[in-house]
């Protein structure tokens, strides 16, 4: 098998995965990977000691960048979080272990938000926050982009039984949530005015078509579906079959049981089909 054959097989080109490794090229979406990783660190630091789990999960107000990060400078901004996610929790002494589950809770929140910010809001990704319009707009693609991150974390720490599904699931969803409405729109304001007018998106730095990497309708309900399914299912079965409900604290090394693994999975699993699925 080729390397042609093993990118088809993948199904990459053409997906919103592709520019993840083309913008390497270009030494500007570097510049703007190296930005969006330090200011996540730098938000990090007022926060350094507040954990939402102490020696797990801190308190996350970087969260806010990454729907912001993802449309303005795409791969450059999804790489950035990722980073500062990952950087931030070694540096601060977390637990590295579920750092991963974080990164990927990240990597996928900002990959579907470039999609999803371009399929609700359409057009030019510059010109999201005119108007009240907009601005529920940007909050409906970034919003299930955030339970879709707090799930990953959850079934993290539930595989590594550290907490249970339920208990850190809702925890960051209160967390995401806060700060994405709080912060989301302003820092979005701020980016277009002070940023982007000077110096551009990243379809233009890596010229690319404003939509060429879209995902049709089916795709994007897949993946809406697949991240708030995650989330709903894990929920229902912690409680129907587990009694465990939202926000009950747990001690240390409690998890829910295999049932809840085995059913947000292929959720999960759903969500990233729908990036990856090859579309006519």
């Amino acid at each position: 098998m080729n390397i042609g054959e093993i990118r088809r097989w993948l199904q990459i080109t053409g997906t919103p995965v592709q520019p993840l490794w083309l913008m390497w090229t270009h030494p500007r979406m570097i510049v703007f990977f190296l930005g969006v990783a330090a200011l996540g660190l730098l938000a990090r630091l007022p926060f350094a000691f507040v954990h939402i789990l102490p020696s797990y999960i801190s308190f996350q107000p970087e969260v806010v960048l990454v729907p912001v990060a993802a449309v303005l400078w795409g791969p450059a901004g999804i790489w950035g979080c990722v980073a500062a996610g990952l950087l931030g929790d070694r540096w601060f002494g977390l637990d590295l272990a579920l750092s991963m589950y974080r990164g990927l809770g990240i990597l996928f929140f900002g990959l579907n938000m470039q999609v999803l910010g371009h399929g609700v809001l359409g057009g030019d990704s510059t010109d999201f926050a005119a108007g009240l319009g907009r601005s529920l707009q940007f909050l409906l693609a970034a919003l299930p982009g955030g339970v879709l991150a707090a799930a990953w974390m959850a079934i993290g720490s539930e595989i590594l039984r550290i907490y249970p599904f339920s208990y850190v699931v809702s925890l960051l969803i209160l967390n995401h949530t806060l700060f994405i409405i709080l912060f989301g729109l302003p820092l979005l304001n701020l980016a277009r005015w002070q940023i982007v007018r000077r110096f551009g998106t990243w379809q233009e730095v890596m010229s690319v078509e404003p939509g060429a990497y879209s995902r049709g309708v089916l795709s994007r309900t897949l993946m809406l579906a697949g991240g708030l399914g995650a989330c709903a299912i894990g929920l229902y079965i912690s409680h129907a079959v587990y009694r465990i409900s939202l926000i009950q604290p747990f001690m240390l090394g409690s998890t829910s049981g295999r049932w809840v693994s085995w059913t947000v999975w292929p959720f999960l699993l759903l969500n990233i089909y729908g990036l990856f699925r090859r579309e006519k």
